[in-house]
């Protein structure tokens, strides 16, 4: 049992491409972003591994959905033709977007305007006693915890991009276009949050070892996976991109990208 009620393709087919049955019904329970990941007490391990199952098949389930949009053109039809599950994929991706985004905007800004104390610890200088142990106990974990699930997110730009770009022959209805500027705002939202990140204080105070600024293999991983995405966005939709209405700091963004 998965929670829904029908799958994307009836798994009784015999051909062997369909009956690869990519269960919308598993993505559909398995979205990690419902889930909490608070710090468990030793107490706690049954709790914890659930949690590490959830991830480990919804990723699962990402990568199989990924294969689909990319190679398997029937199943591709289906998915344009029923709404429902089309709409199931945009808003559960989507949703891991917007849940990072909020996170990282919390922890480079502050969980509260009132939160003076988190700010004087990240103003003290380099070598300071108190920041490194802050760092130690609080921002290397919390910023580990943001980016745990950072493969889905390169995931599910991939799966996202590949629905948009083969639509252009296959979505007979039109579904993909009523969602495509959202999907450019939080791609393009990402990328920002992304940036401030980088050139944030607290970015600084946390990479900087032995008198450099270290590379974080993790963000820009992330960064360039996203943007390879909205890349092949732009390539296969440059003809109708002047006609999305966009915010303007997004329109701004994703002119940068375009090539007279």
């Amino acid at each position: 049992y998965n929670g829904c009620q029908f799958p994307l393709i009836s798994s009784s087919t015999t051909n062997n491409t369909l009956s690869r049955n990519i269960d919308c019904r598993l993505l559909a329970i398995t979205q990690s972003h419902h889930i909490s990941f608070l710090p468990s007490n030793n107490n706690d391990h049954n709790k914890k591994h659930k949690n590490k199952q959830v991830i480990y098949f919804y990723n699962l389930s990402l990568i199989e959905l990924l294969d689909i949009v990319q190679f398997d053109y029937k199943q591709r039809k289906q998915i344009y033709s029923t709404q429902i599950y089309y709409n199931l994929i945009v808003e559960t991706l989507l949703s891991e977007y917007t849940t990072f985004i909020t996170s990282l905007y919390e922890y480079i800004f502050g969980y509260s305007s009132n939160d003076r104390n988190r700010q004087n610890i990240i103003n003290q200088p380099m070598g300071s006693y108190k920041l490194y142990w802050y760092k130690i106990c609080m921002l290397q974990p919390e910023i580990s915890f943001i980016f745990r699930n950072y493969e889905i997110l390169m995931n599910g730009a991939d799966i996202l991009s590949f629905l948009i770009i083969h639509s252009l022959e296959e979505d007979e209805l039109g579904i993909v276009q009523e969602s495509l500027e959202q999907i450019l705002c939080v791609l393009l939202e990402c990328l920002d949050i992304l940036d401030n990140f980088i050139k944030s204080k607290i970015y600084k105070k946390l990479y900087y070892q032995k008198g450099y600024l270290e590379r974080n293999e993790i963000i820009n991983t992330l960064y360039k996976g996203i943007e390879t995405s909205l890349m092949r966005i732009i390539m296969a939709m440059h003809n109708y991109l002047d006609q999305l209405e966009l915010p303007q700091k997004n329109a701004q963004r994703l002119q940068s990208y375009l090539v007279e």
